[in-house]
C-alpha cells in the first residue's frame, strides 16, 4: 500500500517527508468532507481540535465550535458535522474529530507511525489495515493510519508496540477521533 500521492498532497512544500508532523503543527490539517463516509457525518457527535503543547508533547484535546472543552462522555459538548467543519473553515482550529460512544457500531485501529519516509505503509501495519478490510485514512500527523470498524472491542488490554516502532491502540467508546478524509487508496471507502 502506497500513500506517496497522499503524503505528497498533505506535505507540500516541506523538504523532508521526516518533518511532516512538524509541519503539520504549522498549518491547518486537510479536510476531505467528501472521503468522510456519510454514517459518520449524519451523527451528532463531532468536535474540533486544535494542536497544544502539553508537558513537551503535542496533543490534539477536543473542543466546542465555541472555543470550550469538548468532552467525549457529555452529548452536550458535541456538534454536527456541518458545525464542527464551519468550525475548522473559520481557521480557530485545525481539525475535527467523531466521538465513539457505546450507543453506536464503532470502533477504531489506531496505527501509530507506520508510514515509512517514502509514503509506504509498514508490513505490520498491512497486515492490520488488510485484516480490517475497512475504510482507512491517514492521520492529522502524516505518520499513522486509522482504521474504522463496526465493532465491540472485547474487555483487556487495548494497546501493542510494534518491535519496529509504532503501535496498535484499540477504542470503541469515550474516545474521539481526528478525522481528516485523506483516505487510503487502495482500502475500502465505506465502513
Amino acid at each position: 500500500i502506497n500513500t506517496e500521492k497522499i503524503n505528497t498532497q498533505r506535505a507540500h512544500g516541506t523538504q523532508n517527508p521526516a518533518d511532516a508532523s512538524r509541519f503539520e503543527l504549522e498549518k491547518h490539517s486537510t479536510l476531505n468532507c467528501a472521503a468522510i463516509p456519510a454514517e459518520l457525518t449524519s451523527r451528532n457527535r463531532w468536535v474540533v481540535w486544535r494542536w497544544e503543547e502539553r508537558k513537551g508533547k503535542w496533543n490534539k484535546p477536543p473542543y466546542q465550535p465555541s472555543g470550550s472543552p469538548a468532552k467525549s462522555n457529555d452529548p452536550a459538548t458535541w456538534v454536527s458535522f456541518q458545525a464542527a467543519k464551519a468550525a475548522f473553515e473559520s481557521g480557530h482550529f485545525h481539525g475535527v474529530g467523531f466521538v465513539l460512544t457505546a450507543d453506536d457500531p464503532y470502533a477504531m485501529a489506531d496505527l501509530d507511525h507506520c508510514l515509512d519516509s517514502t509514503g509506504n505503509v509498514k508490513a505490520w501495519a498491512g497486515e492490520v489495515v488488510d485484516q480490517l478490510r475497512s475504510y482507512t485514512e491517514v492521520t492529522p500527523s502524516g505518520e499513522g493510519l486509522r482504521v474504522i470498524v463496526k465493532a465491540m472491542l472485547p474487555p483487556g488490554r487495548r494497546k501493542r508496540g510494534m518491535e519496529s516502532g509504532g503501535g496498535v491502540e484499540l477504542y470503541d467508546r469515550l474516545r474521539y477521533m481526528t478525522m481528516t478524509g485523506n483516505h487510503l487508496a487502495g482500502t475500502p471507502e465505506t465502513i
